[in-house]
């Protein structure tokens, strides 16, 4: 064990008494000769932060719409992406989950100080992909805040941390949130949540309509409003380079001029065919939903704001 003593400014030391036991103007600290053992270096810095500033993050709330967006662009363009990484049923390599189930992860840890964990996360994911393209990164709302939020902004931490590597947001939002809740429920039910394209043009086997309460369609509704007006609110206390789309606008005559306008926004100028199908497609609720006329009136009633 080591001391270092200092003296407290005019004061002399009693006589006889120069040592650190009994020099009461003496203070004593004490230095481990063992060197503190340090983290790890940072995981990212062996070419993952140069994958990331190629990358994007799709950020949005549930049923927006951004399955259909994310496998346009990965079909247009040279992304890549892991889905959901953050979703807690996706189990795939290079998913969180995946990247708690390690042995070298400490949980522990993880509970006690998540922030710590992201760059460790990110290049563990980054590692099962093909380090050539840059990752589109799939995020929901409930599923950024897995990790943290800023103590300041209650922003997620995952989204501090892209921002400061200004990689580009598009923040995919719904005009109708009552189509959206529908659109929930409806899935929820039916337990299918993406629709497959028909390259034949045709529609999908009619199935019966199916009866939805309309006070829960609209209690959900007015929740996803709430989620995505806070998520603006976060996005612009951070300053963060966004890309607002509605998914309104990815469908019918406006889903090209669309893809062209988040293409450039991303730098990416994407030739897109004005026949362009996506390889999935917008799932329309109207005939699947027995008392669609009954929600609506009652939405009109409680929320007309929200009514489109």
């Amino acid at each position: 064990m080591v001391f270092c003593r200092a003296r407290s400014k005019g004061r002399a030391p009693l006589p006889d008494t120069d040592t650190a036991e009994n020099d009461d103007t003496a203070l004593e600290i004490a230095l481990d000769p063992e060197p503190k053992a340090v983290d790890r270096p940072d995981p990212l810095l062996d070419g993952g932060y140069e994958v990331l500033r190629r990358s994007a993050l799709v950020y949005s709330n549930f049923r927006s719409g951004t399955h259909m967006l994310r496998s346009s662009l990965i079909q247009l363009t040279d992304f890549q992406t892991g889905g959901e990484v953050f979703a807690r049923t996706n189990t795939a390599s290079g998913s969180f989950s995946d990247y708690v189930a390690q042995p070298e992860t400490n949980t522990t840890d993880l509970l006690l100080d998540p922030e710590r964990h992201l760059p460790l996360f990110l290049a563990h994911h980054i590692s099962t992909l093909d380090a050539a393209n840059p990752v589109l990164f799939d995020v929901k709302y409930s599923q950024a805040a897995r990790l943290g939020v800023d103590d300041m902004t209650l922003a997620p931490t995952v989204l501090k941390f892209f921002v400061a590597l200004h990689v580009p947001i598009l923040h995919v939002i719904r005009r109708d949130v009552v189509a959206q809740a529908i659109s929930h429920l409806l899935a929820e039910q039916r337990g299918r949540f993406h629709a497959e394209a028909d390259a034949s043009g045709g529609s999908e086997t009619p199935t019966a309509p199916v009866w939805l309460n309309p006070s829960e369609v609209c209690d959900l509704a007015q929740t996803r409003r709430e989620e995505q007006r806070r998520a603006q609110a976060h996005l612009t206390a951070i300053s963060a380079d966004v890309c607002t789309i509605f998914y309104e606008d990815l469908s019918g005559t406006t889903l090209v001029p669309e893809l062209r306008r988040i293409s450039r926004f991303l730098g990416r100028y994407t030739r897109v065919d004005p026949g362009y199908k996506p390889p999935t497609r917008a799932q329309n609720s109207r005939l699947d939903v027995a008392n669609r006329v009954e929600i609506y009136d009652l939405a009109m009633e409680r929320m007309p704001g929200l009514v489109l």
